[in-house]
């Protein structure tokens, strides 16, 4: 019993110790260049992939890119992902999508490929 009550103090006295230690580290600036961390949508993260296989050439124009199903295993994302990424290189001129058939990679002239360097706010 008392060993427990002891391991509690030691615990706590732990706590109490760190939190007095980081906030002089703090005061004291080293901690100061630290910044939160960046959000980044991972609807985001699909459409750059996509668009980037697109402008790079990998994908020629008027192949057809993989089905939204093939693109949630390689992504490891929800359809709805998948869909908004595609959605938005449709919006952007990038793609073409015939429903019961897929998304091909539309003929990438040069309003389509500035449309596609540039990002679209979500």
């Amino acid at each position: 019993m008392i060993d427990d009550w002891l391991g509690k103090q030691k615990i706590y006295l732990n706590l109490v110790l760190n939190v007095l230690y980081f906030s002089k580290k703090d005061k004291g600036g080293v901690f100061m260049n630290l910044k939160a961390v960046k959000k980044v949508n991972i609807g985001d993260q699909v459409y750059d992939q996509i668009k980037d296989q697109i402008i790079s050439g990998s994908w020629a124009s008027g192949e057809k890119i993989p089905s939204e199903n093939q693109l949630m295993d390689i992504f490891g994302v929800s359809r709805g992902t998948v869909r908004q990424a595609i959605q938005k290189l449709s919006a952007v001129g990038l793609l073409e999508t015939r429903r019961g058939e897929g998304s091909y990679v539309r003929q990438l002239g040069l309003t389509n490929y500035l449309q596609g360097r540039c990002r679209l706010p979500s």
